[in-house]
């Protein structure tokens, strides 16, 4: 009967388990999948339906702008037609120059004008590769924005003038060459554009060659998405330049771009559909064309409907997690409730409470209820610990108190002893009265911060009491800013780093060294103050063992001076400033702090 009745109890509990597993999950996943669903379905649509709407207009603006942009780049011909066109005189000379091939004073002037002009053009427009001005001659006599007059015969370029008699009819149009100027140099190509020009008694023309690459980098500076194609096409389809390496012309039937009217529409090839436009330029009878795959137009919608599938997925996944994990603290919660419970009812000892179910609501009352002892009794203990340290800080403040005033009796009678020996002050009352002054300045415990400047004054006493001590071994050279002198810092800041240069520096060396001190401000908000010197210096190993030392908290050493004021640093500005050491062996030492500035 007993075996049956635990049983009966485990199955209740499993029942009761999967009830709040089930629980958790449908008040988890609902929330977050039910919106995530309508969300990502509801964008799908609207983008989708957006891009149906914009592929049209967005091709349309794309290839006009091109179209626009390329005749706006390529208006200096138009300007220089027009220069020949409306000033006869311009035409006349020409060509009579060309016919003749002599320059006379009466064209000279003339024939600069139209040569600044050209070379200007050319300079202007570093797209433009060179530049022709043709009259009919017999002796085929052409201006070059290269080599000046010249004839075909001579020239690197005879192409242009052949392609230029095959056309009788047309007054512009557009070659596709390829220019070499000299065998060293690489070969270029370019986009010729011919104007044609009339004149009275002939006929002529003006040829000006376009680097291809200046227009493949303007079709590739265009909006276009990754697997769209923009082609420009003379008007024998041959292509001009185009925007990437995507080639989808091998596809189509060349003939379905001879028309000269303007379209867009969607050609399905092969089982994949793509969208076609074109744009006819009637200044050139260039063509512009865009061919792009339609799924890379919908790619958006179709990563945006692959995300929602994965978020759904992973939220199904994560919420199934978070059930079962909520499910499972929460029974463990409740049974170690119940055993409390009946521990207090029995009388028995309580069981021990797990620290680890922290965010538990059961848990944490549960783990409070144990604390909340220990922590009075921690209390408790903590009070007596404080009370003791203010009593024993008290009795060191006391007792330091009597220190000074000894201190400084003590040294007024040695410097009155020392005077009486040689009948008048020396170099010994000298060091007392200096010693005397700092240790006044140092145990003067009414300001923390004083101004850099009185802090150079009591400092300058120390650097005398060591003039005095090591007999011109050293020099002092001052830096300091007047705007970083009115500015206050800690005191004591300077010395302890001027002993350290000349009691693990100087003092080493046999030569005389020299220890700078800069001060300056950082900014408006920082001050830094360097010690120089030209010591002993340390090897890398020694500067890292030194620096590991300023960090430690063992005190004493051969750097206390150092480390006292690291500490210091570290305990009124925060332990982002501290002192930075940078030596070479047999070169010298530098210490730098930098703090924040206070001012006065």
């Amino acid at each position: 009967m007993v075996r049956v009745l635990g049983i009966t109890a485990m199955v209740k509990r499993i029942k009761t388990a999967h009830r709040s597993i089930l629980s958790h999950l449908f008040t988890l996943l609902v929330p977050m999948l039910v919106p995530l669903l309508i969300l990502g379905s509801l964008s799908t649509f609207l983008i989708k339906l957006y891009i149906q709407d914009q592929i049209d207009t967005k091709n349309d603006a794309l290839l006009s702008q091109t179209k626009s942009y390329m005749e706006l780049s390529f208006r200096e011909m138009d300007s220089l037609s027009a220069n020949f066109s409306a000033n006869p005189v311009l035409s006349v000379t020409m060509k009579d120059i060309l016919d003749t091939g002599q320059i006379t004073e009466s064209n000279f002037d003339l024939l600069k004008v139209i040569r600044n002009f050209v070379d200007s053009t050319v300079y202007a427009n570093p797209f433009i590769y060179s530049l022709y001005i043709y009259f009919d001659n017999e002796d085929k006599r052409f201006l070059s924005s290269v080599t000046g007059i010249n004839t075909v015969d001579k020239f690197y370029d005879s192409n242009w003038y052949s392609l230029y008699e095959g056309h009788d009819n047309e007054r512009v149009w557009t070659e596709n060459r390829i220019l070499q100027r000299r065998k060293s140099e690489p070969a270029t190509r370019v986009i010729s554009i011919y104007n044609r020009l009339r004149v009275a008694n002939g006929g002529g023309v003006v040829v000006m060659n376009i680097k291809a690459e200046y227009i493949e980098s303007l079709l590739r500076e265009l909006p276009a998405i990754n697997s769209q194609s923009i082609l420009l096409m003379d008007k024998n389809k041959h292509i001009i330049a185009k925007n990437s390496d995507v080639n989808y012309m091998h596809l189509f039937n060349l003939g379905l771009f001879s028309s000269n009217d303007s379209f867009s529409r969607d050609m399905k090839i092969d089982g994949r559909t793509y969208k076609v436009d074109m744009l006819t330029s009637a200044r050139f009878g260039w063509k512009f064309v865009s061919i792009v795959p339609k799924s890379a137009l919908y790619s958006l919608p179709s990563k945006l409907m692959l995300l929602t599938g994965l978020l759904l997925i992973i939220s199904t996944i994560i919420g199934l997690f978070l059930a079962y994990s909520l499910s499972r603290k929460k029974y463990l919660t409740l049974q170690m409730v119940n055993a409390i419970l009946h521990a207090a009812e029995r009388g028995t000892p309580l069981p021990k409470v797990d620290q680890g179910r922290k965010n538990d609501t059961y848990g944490y009352i549960t783990e409070n209820l144990v604390k909340k002892f220990v922590e009075n009794e921690f209390l408790t203990i903590q009070l007596s610990e404080r009370k003791y340290k203010l009593q024993v800080m008290e009795y060191i403040a006391l007792h330091a108190q009597l220190n000074p005033h000894f201190l400084y009796n003590t040294l007024e009678t040695i410097y009155w002893k020392v005077a009486s020996y040689t009948g008048k002050p020396n170099e010994a009352n000298e060091m007392i009265e200096n010693l005397s002054g700092v240790l006044r300045y140092s145990l003067d415990s009414s300001a923390h911060f004083v101004p850099l400047q009185q802090e150079i004054k009591y400092t300058l006493r120390y650097v005398d009491i060591q003039h005095i001590r090591y007999k011109e071994k050293f020099d002092v050279v001052w830096r300091i800013d007047e705007d970083a002198a009115c500015c206050e810092v800690m005191k004591l800041i300077l010395q302890p780093l001027i002993e350290n240069s000349i009691y693990h520096g100087i003092r080493m060396k046999q030569d005389k060294s020299i220890i700078r001190i800069k001060a300056e401000l950082i900014g408006e908000e920082h001050m830094r103050l360097t010690v120089t010197d030209t010591g002993a210096g340390m090897d890398k190993a020694r500067r890292l063992e030194v620096l590991s030392k300023l960090n430690s908290d063992i005190e004493g050493g051969q750097h206390i001076g150092l480390q006292n004021t690291h500490k210091r640093l570290n305990i009124t500005y925060g332990e982002r400033y501290s002192i930075r050491i940078l030596s070479k062996k047999n070169w010298g030492t530098a210490i730098s702090l930098t703090f924040p500035s206070r001012s006065q």
